[in-house]
């Protein structure tokens, strides 16, 4: 049990009720993450800052308003997007002038961050509606202008800085270069297999009917303590890289299971089921070194 978890239960009277009680647990869990996450409306503005900067963490600790954002995210009217979409050409002036107050690593950063997010709105993004779709094309001429402009800024910083920056960054060809230790890719993957619905067989044939599994699989070993197990990459690099390993899991081309809320998913505590077995492959020397 989360310790602050039981420092809360303990504190309102109800640990004896909440052992007592197992159907009633999740429901209290919930109130817990509820309260835990609350945020005055006074600092809603700078714990957006925060997790746009921290968007593990964020996920991490706040899921409940997490998903809550992502959920609202993908349901907003086409021409609201729209209207992001073909006011990004006029973010360029700000940009320049913020990269332009830094030097070294965290100028390099930001615009790595500027070139990632105008790929991402040219090539990545699958638009579902005429509407995402002419605004996109309609600044596509404008942006392009700006990536060339950032990406030959970024040629001009120097290659040690450039180096550590892309260390991670580079697109992974294997699913074993998606892990910090290769050898860690194969116990890991076992993992899927060993749960208590499995969702891959002994070969790697996907088996189940809940993809929302594979993100899931996915944020555990990025937040595995003391260290990570995976690198940090977009969700597209994710998706390919399970396509390729994984036969027949087919994760859809703009990977929009990653930002799915799985209800069913949760009830079944999958990722406590996920984080023992982790455990239990780490404490008898299964993970390896």
């Amino acid at each position: 049990m989360d310790k602050d978890f039981e420092k809360w239960l303990k504190k309102d009277e109800l640990f004896e009720y909440y052992n007592a009680n197992p159907e009633q647990q999740a429901e209290i869990y919930k109130d817990y993450q509820r309260e835990k996450e609350y945020i005055k409306t006074e600092n809603i503005d700078g714990w957006v800052k925060w997790l746009c900067n921290n968007p593990e963490l964020a996920e991490k600790h706040y899921p409940l308003l997490v998903n809550g954002l992502k959920k609202r995210i993908q349901n907003t009217e086409p021409f609201q997007v729209a209207n992001i979409i073909q006011e990004l050409p006029d973010h360029f002036p700000k940009w320049k002038t913020e990269a332009e107050k830094h030097f070294g690593i965290k100028r390099t950063k930001i615009i790595q961050g500027y070139i990632d997010l105008i790929k991402a709105v040219l090539i990545e993004y699958d638009y579902q509606t005429e509407i995402e779709q002419k605004a996109a094309e309609s600044i596509r001429a404008e942006l392009t202008e700006q990536l060339e402009y950032w990406e030959s800024e970024l040629k001009a910083l120097s290659p040690q800085q450039n180096a550590r920056v892309h260390s991670e960054q580079e697109t992974p060809k294997t699913f074993e270069e998606l892990f910090y230790n290769p050898a860690h890719a194969e116990p890991c993957l076992k993992i899927l297999n060993e749960l208590q619905t499995p969702v891959i067989d002994a070969i790697n044939n996907y088996i189940g009917k809940a993809k929302g599994i594979f993100p899931l699989w996915i944020k555990v070993l990025k937040n595995h303590k003391p260290k990570p197990l995976i690198k940090h990459f977009k969700d597209t690099v994710y998706k390919d890289l399970l396509n390729q390993k994984v036969k027949g899991l087919n994760l859809s081309k703009d990977a929009s299971e990653f930002r799915k809320q799985y209800k069913r998913i949760e009830d079944n505590k999958v990722e406590l089921d996920i984080k023992a077995i982790l455990s239990q492959y780490s404490q008898s020397g299964k993970l390896g070194k």
